[in-house]
């Protein structure tokens, strides 16, 4: 019973993903606390095998699919994933995020084509966050709110180029770390505090100067 309630933790609570484990664990003959650990060791891998009854493909084909066909409509919408699968799967700010469009010269060149568009322009936001709203692979969260699924944050991640995700992951640390308000004392800016800290425990070193403002809001 324990194992098999970390695994759902693990998977999100994807139905998909559940009915795939589980056929995946019955074709094998492992046991479940067998196949966590592997899963947490080999998401990728495991997520492209077993097959769920009903369901032509898994998840991982099923998120590919969607992300191959975005990838022809939205760039930007591509690029806004990517960011977001290196963030916590907890409701991402993007308008505060992606407010300032200063902050192109900050990102890596990869990060920079993709967000370019995006930073300071609360449309083109809202155009991308649209578009994978479409495929399913965000959910609006409450206003200027979106979170990814951690299931669709690893299948996204496991399709970037192995150079490439490194410099998402530190787009994603330059744009939490220039979002972190500049004076922690003011009540106003604690909510913001708050809901930037799993981003930045995901991101940023715990003796960078955005996670002491953090710690000082929320303190």
């Amino acid at each position: 019973q324990e194992a098999a309630a970390d695994l759902a933790r693990d998977l999100g609570s994807l139905p998909l993903a559940l009915e795939q484990a589980a056929a995946y664990i019955q074709a094998t003959g492992t046991t479940l606390a067998a196949y966590l650990s592997l899963f947490r060791e080999r998401q990728p891998d495991l997520l492209a095998r077993g097959e769920a009854g009903g369901h032509p493909a898994g998840v991982a084909a099923t998120v590919g699919l969607a992300l191959s066909r975005l990838g022809g409509e939205s760039l930007a919408a591509v690029g806004l994933l990517r960011l977001l699968a290196c963030l916590a799967p907890e409701p991402v700010p993007v308008t505060v995020l992606l407010a300032d469009p200063q902050m192109a010269s900050d990102l890596p060149p990869d990060a920079t084509a993709a967000l370019r568009p995006l930073l300071g322009d609360p449309l083109a936001v809202g155009d991308a966050i649209a578009a994978l709203r479409r495929y399913s692979l965000i959910t609006p969260a409450g206003y200027g709110l979106v979170v990814v699924h951690r299931l669709v944050q690893t299948i996204t991640r496991s399709q970037v180029a192995v150079g490439e995700v490194g410099q998402w992951k530190q787009a994603a640390a330059v744009l939490v770390e220039a979002a972190v308000p500049d004076d922690p004392e003011l009540p106003v800016v604690w909510p913001v505090c708050a809901v930037l800290l799993p981003h930045a425990r995901a991101v940023l070193d715990l003796t960078s100067y955005g996670m002491w403002q953090i710690a000082e809001g929320l303190g």
